[in-house]
């Protein structure tokens, strides 16, 4: 991981979840961090096997939309879904509807 995401269990800004006793106690949810980017995979041949790339949308609107793209650009994906990352976004999407690049670390 290496950057703080929010804790679902606390809402706290951590590296991992609430493990500690005392922590976890506070907590409401599951102790599993929400995800901060969402990815798209796609299956494009007969394998069925579910692929992607290292793009990562900020939100998961944003991810669908290029889903959608990718489908239209494509013509053998048969299948798309976008899943949560724990990555940190590459793309999101502007007021405008263009899609901006954030880039990488």
């Amino acid at each position: 991981m290496g950057f703080p995401m929010p804790c679902v269990r606390c809402g706290k800004l951590v590296l991992s979840p609430c493990l500690e006793a005392a922590e976890a106690a506070e907590c409401v949810n599951n102790p599993v961090l929400a995800p901060t980017s969402f990815a798209v995979e796609v299956i494009a041949d007969k394998s069925g096997k579910w692929c992607g790339n290292g793009a990562r949308y900020l939100t998961e609107g944003a991810a669908k939309m290029a889903a959608q793209d990718l489908m239209m650009r494509w013509f053998s994906v048969t299948e798309w879904r976008v899943v949560p990352s724990p990555d940190k976004p590459t793309w999101a999407l502007a007021d405008d509807g263009r899609m901006v690049y954030l880039g990488v670390d």
